[in-house]
């Protein structure tokens, strides 16, 4: 198991991610947002966590890691068909993005309260996708490739896996737990499963492979509508 620290200035968090999300330009976005992007190294600490198993199973709709079964659906393991190991993962920046949103709203300070939710769910994304080239590189040296990442919530996989998922790896990992209902706490949090193999193969992402509606990535794409969730 590993255990990684990824720096704020390593995420290079700067307004065109925002614009690209919410479409426009960046003077329209410029005050508030600036002043919510310099607080980002104060309300975001990001780290994660990577668990390897070799003992992993790929079914037809369904993993095996570990003698628990994970039921993904025929998407997440069609995707991950060639896996030979697993790699679990969580990432999280911690709770300062959450407190520093509820602080804005009691604040009526509407706007910068969405900044600093977008801010989380772009941190984090950024944070897992350094961890994800870390692995990639270290698999190199064992000639094996990794798949992209997949996460309970997303194209099919019920979000209640997540306890089974957590299960193999340390009691809070990262600090983060679950509630009753399986969602993370803090909230800009991801986990999933990674899969490694000689023959797998990295695809990028795919609305039609993913149906979640809340994705702000779908909505830039399709209207530039994002909702605050926290």
């Amino acid at each position: 198991m590993k255990v990684y620290q990824v720096p704020y200035e390593q995420l290079k968090i700067n307004i065109e991610d925002f614009t690209d999300i919410f479409g426009g330009d960046g003077e329209t976005l410029n005050h508030e947002l600036q002043e919510v992007l310099s607080i980002g190294e104060e309300i975001i600490d990001a780290q994660g966590i990577i668990r390897i198993f070799d003992d992993i199973q790929i079914e037809k709709s369904h993993i095996v890691v570990s003698d628990i079964l994970f039921e993904c659906g025929r998407k997440i393991a069609l995707q991950l068909k060639s896996a030979e190991k697993g790699a679990l993962f969580v990432c999280t920046v911690g709770e300062g993005v959450s407190l520093k949103y509820k602080e804005y709203m009691q604040q009526n300070e509407y706007l910068k309260a969405y900044f600093a939710d977008t801010l989380g769910s772009i941190a984090v994304e950024k944070a897992m996708d350094i961890i994800q080239r870390q692995l990639s590189e270290s698999m190199e040296s064992e000639n094996m490739k990794i798949t992209n990442r997949y996460s309970p919530g997303y194209c099919g996989w019920l979000v209640k896996e997540q306890s089974k998922l957590f299960s193999l790896l340390p009691k809070n990992p990262c600090g983060i737990r679950l509630s009753e209902s399986s969602l993370m706490i803090p909230s800009k949090s991801i986990s999933g499963i990674i899969g490694i193999g000689k023959n797998v193969r990295f695809s990028q992402y795919e609305c039609q492979l993913c149906e979640l509606e809340q994705c702000i990535y779908r909505k830039s794409r399709k209207s530039h509508v994002a909702t605050v969730h926290i």
